[in-house]
């Protein structure tokens, strides 16, 4: 039954605070359940009232915590219908965001440490990623590759790139290999060999959703 809140347009009303719904389910990271469990009470209703006590969100004020976390919940649920009818209609083809998967695997797997979605901007991601293991048989990474939180929901996605010593004949060698191993899973990578500019990706990184992943009430 409609209700007040399902009136609004949620996407602005949330603004940014919408991405922690949408994001985890364009990436197939989580269940339905795994993601109400972690986003919806784990963040979203600790930090929701707050702001709206605070003032912020205007168009949510007065309204009950019960109807509230009803609401977000909806609202995941309006995202999984959206995620599965977007795969659907791919028709079997391979999703970008599952080539890109692939291809970061493999730049792990050769002692790269390559990270979706990683840290909130590129600044802290190149300071984070440095503390992240690596996989592959060096015994230190041999580079350092990601894309952001903020580059996640624009296009074309920006893939940042470092390496231990910084020179520019590394970067420049690390970014020569990561193009190579994007245009071997199918993607097309566009980058001048500046090793002070990010390689631009125009993809869509989100992933096809199988089996339980693919799950969520009121489907099926």
């Amino acid at each position: 039954m409609p209700t007040p809140l399902s009136e609004l347009n949620a996407r602005e009303v949330l603004d940014v605070m919408y991405d922690e719904l949408a994001v985890p389910v364009a990436l197939a990271d989580g269940t339905f359940d795994e993601i109400v469990e972690e986003v919806v009470d784990g963040h979203l209703m600790i930090d929701l009232p707050l702001e709206i006590e605070a003032g912020e969100y205007e168009d949510l004020e007065g309204v009950g915590e019960d109807d509230l976390r009803a609401w977000l919940v909806d609202l995941l649920r309006h995202e999984f219908a959206r995620h599965l009818a977007w795969q659907e209609s791919l028709g079997g083809r391979p999703a970008d965001g599952d080539r890109l998967s692939d291809a970061f695997d493999e730049l792990n797997a050769r002692s790269i440490v390559a990270r979706e979605n990683f840290a909130c901007c590129q600044r802290c991601g190149l300071l984070e990623i440095r503390d992240e293991p690596h996989d592959g048989g060096a015994e230190q990474a041999r580079g350092y590759v990601f894309y952001h939180q903020q580059d996640t929901v624009r296009r074309p996605l920006y893939l940042a790139f470092d390496t231990p010593d910084g020179s520019e004949e590394t970067r420049v060698a690390l970014g020569d290999e990561v193009v190579g191993v994007l245009r071997d899973h199918g993607l097309v990578p566009e980058w001048d060999r500046d090793p002070r500019r990010r390689i631009a990706l125009d993809a869509d990184p989100r992933r096809i959703r199988h089996g339980d992943l693919a799950a969520y009430p009121g489907h099926g």
